[in-house]
């Protein structure tokens, strides 16, 4: 088995260059599969979801990340860090799938759409109580990367950080072959026992034959000699206030505090929706630290425009977002040609605003 799996990543490796694509292209038809939106919803999303964890698998073969989850910077990295990664990373694709799943399991109906506008009472605390499990299990992960990282809040790196890191990599792994070459080759070289710690060391020299198959700013991070292209060291930032903190806290646990007002309260009552409102404003207002902070403004931005997704939320959808979409996409229905996509970008909309994940900014 490993050598199956050792020959499949090996070949992975070298027909990168059209398999991936073929994988993402294939990905991005699942939402064209005839009934999508309907009776084969439960089918197509598990297609799709098993073509994103594909995916992930991928991207760890080629040490590429996928998305901010495996750059988060929290801290000393050890074994339990990793694992609350690699636990975030494996719900980002099937949360979605497991909701489903749940509404499935509780409604006994393939047609998921129509099943979610008519669970009864019972169907629908035990939907709830499947996605509490999932952002319990994800509020847990998130509060211990918070506690190793010291209470700061937990950043993923940048995009030129990024960078630094795979021109390290590579550094040291064109070190490690020319070290091996150097160790097999019988050279009379005075100076061999020195070269041999600069390999060791990741300092691979300038060989246009070693970077000519990477990136251009690949290339130049790995300058002469094996420097790397300084992209700034993170600064310090000194140990938070409990405010801070607490408004960290507040944020992870957002979705858990959402949540479990639904279970507490009739279907389309205005509290889960309230309370979720409150708990951002406290955690924006305590959130003292983002400015300053290195990645911060990044962070900043993509919190904000999560807050987009309250204009969805049941039952804010139903009472004041549902009927501008709907005009909007009657005046689009009769231009040639925009009516059939505004009509699928509809269908699409109301799929995915019935899903709580789609909407849930966890």
């Amino acid at each position: 088995m490993q050598y199956c799996i050792t020959q499949y990543e090996d070949w992975v490796r070298k027909e990168a260059t059209w398999y991936l694509p073929l994988i993402e292209t294939s990905k991005n038809f699942t939402l064209f599969i005839p009934g999508r939106y309907n009776e084969t919803l439960i089918q197509s999303e598990a297609v799709c979801t098993f073509l994103n964890v594909v995916s992930l698998y991928h991207d760890a073969i080629m040490n590429r990340p996928r998305g901010p989850t495996p750059t988060l910077q929290c801290g000393k990295e050890t074994i339990w860090t990793r694992r609350c990664k690699n636990l975030l990373i494996f719900f980002e694709p099937t949360q979605v799938l497991i909701e489903m799943l749940a509404i499935r399991y509780y409604s006994g109906t393939i047609d998921i759409l129509a099943a979610t506008k008519n669970l009864t009472v019972r169907q629908l605390r035990g939907k709830w109580t499947v996605v509490l499990m999932v952002e319990a299990i994800k509020s847990i992960c998130r509060l211990w990367l918070l506690y190793n990282n010291g209470g700061r809040v937990v950043l993923p790196l940048n995009a030129s950080a990024i960078e630094q890191r795979l021109a390290e990599k590579i550094a040291l792994q064109e070190g490690k072959k020319a070290l091996m070459n150097l160790k097999t080759t019988k050279s009379k070289d005075p100076f061999q026992d020195l070269k041999s710690m600069y390999l060791q060391n990741g300092r691979v020299g300038y060989d246009t034959n070693a970077t000519s198959g990477k990136s251009n700013d690949l290339r130049r991070s790995i300058q002469r000699h094996g420097h790397y292209a300084s992209v700034g060291q993170p600064r310090n930032e000194g140990s938070p206030t409990q405010e801070e903190t607490f408004s960290e806290v507040i944020y992870i646990m957002r979705p858990v505090i959402y949540i479990m007002a639904q279970l507490g309260c009739k279907n389309g009552s205005w509290k889960p929706f309230f309370l979720s409102v409150f708990a951002d404003v406290v955690s924006k207002v305590y959130a003292k630290t983002f400015a300053p902070m290195s990645n911060g403004t990044e962070e900043m931005n993509r919190r904000a425009l999560k807050y987009l997704l309250y204009l969805f939320r049941s039952p804010f959808f139903e009472k004041f977002t549902k009927l501008p979409l709907e005009k909007i996409g009657n005046f689009l229905n009769r231009l040639p040609l925009l009516g059939l996509l505004s009509s699928n970008l509809m269908d699409l909309l109301l799929a995915m605003q019935s899903l709580y994940f789609y909407t849930s900014a966890s």
